[in-house]
């Protein structure tokens, strides 16, 4: 259950962060407002999740105090405590995964906005924001669903290392004990388990990518 609800809440996160960094990437900028989010993409993108989470533990856990830095609270018993527990991990596993959902949104608008299609949009006296949001962003988004797809699979793997780091129970404890006993059928479980998660999100990937863009078709 720990271990759901925290690769649950960082897909949340590293799916609205992604979107927003890319459709920012992607939007018209300012010669400063594009340097600066192009610094912010390339350091988080260099930054592995357990670097994250250590900086994020010395700024809102140390330095601020704001949020709690380890244990947990399970959420079916309280909800606000709980998800004070689950900010900072979940923040620490989806900030990396966003970035690389932001740069490949970002480089599909781009390339998306030399389209006929767009000059035709604009050439008609669409506002630059219909034509980001009706024209641009709608043909972008093929490669940042299944990119989504995909990372889901490494929030579960990642998770392992992060509850380490806050000292969470879940499955990467339970990994832990499995390897230190060497208990190879509970590993061999926790991989097919991991395996059967990644593989069923890459499909709900492609048919949500499916259904949004009418160009793709699923083969059967």
């Amino acid at each position: 259950e720990s271990t759901l609800e925290l690769a649950a809440l960082a897909a949340v996160f590293m799916i609205v962060l992604g979107f927003v960094l890319g459709v920012l990437g992607g939007s018209k900028l300012s010669k400063w407002g594009r340097a600066l989010l192009d610094t912010f993409n390339t350091a988080i993108l260099s930054m592995p999740p357990f670097l994250v989470a250590i900086v994020l533990i010395l700024v809102f856990g140390i330095w601020l105090r704001l949020l709690p830095v380890s244990g947990e609270v399970p959420l079916s018993l309280d909800f606000g405590r709980g998800l004070q527990y689950l900010l900072l991990p979940a923040i620490s596993l989806a900030l990396t995964q966003a970035a690389v959902i932001g740069r490949l949104l970002q480089t599909s608008m781009s390339t998306t906005r030399g389209e006929e299609f767009v000059d035709l949009a604009t050439a008609k006296g669409a506002s630059l924001a219909r034509v980001t949001y009706r024209h641009v962003l709608p043909a972008s988004l093929d490669t940042a669903i299944v990119a989504v797809g995909l990372r889901i699979g490494e929030l579960i793997s990642g998770a392992i290392i992060i509850e380490q780091i806050f000292a969470r129970s879940g499955l990467g404890s339970l990994a832990i004990q499995a390897v230190d006993n060497r208990d190879y059928f509970l590993i061999q479980a926790l991989i097919i388990g991991a395996v059967f998660i990644a593989v069923l999100s890459q499909v709900i990937s492609e048919i949500a990518m499916a259904a949004i863009d009418p160009r793709v078709r699923l083969e059967s």
